[in-house]
């Protein structure tokens, strides 16, 4: 392999946590429906929390939020960190019931 393209351990680590990253993102995405124009560019690029979380069970989520204002007002992550989602949650609320 070539050793040039090789990511040390550390580094891979440390970029894959759970954090804000700049990520393009559709105006229709954000306001569904209410986009009554046409924009150009049809995205923007805007913090959003991505990376991976120790625990399978857990996911990257924002803790603190701030908005941009663009054209249209947009919501940032500032900073996340990783939660249960709702789904993984109904799961452990039924098997902790089935195994009471």
């Amino acid at each position: 392999k070539n050793p040039e393209k090789m990511m040390l351990f550390p580094e891979a680590w440390g970029r894959s946590q759970c954090r804000s990253l700049e990520r393009m993102v559709e105006v229709e995405q954000e306001y569904p429906g209410g986009v009554e124009h046409i924009y150009s560019p049809g995205c923007v690029p805007l913090l959003r929390c991505s990376g991976c979380c120790n625990d399978d069970k857990l996911s990257c989520f924002p803790v603190t939020r701030s908005r941009e204002y663009v054209l249209l007002s947009f919501q940032e992550h500032q900073s996340c960190e990783c939660r249960y989602t709702a789904h993984t949650h109904l799961h452990l609320q039924l098997a902790l019931h089935l195994f009471s």
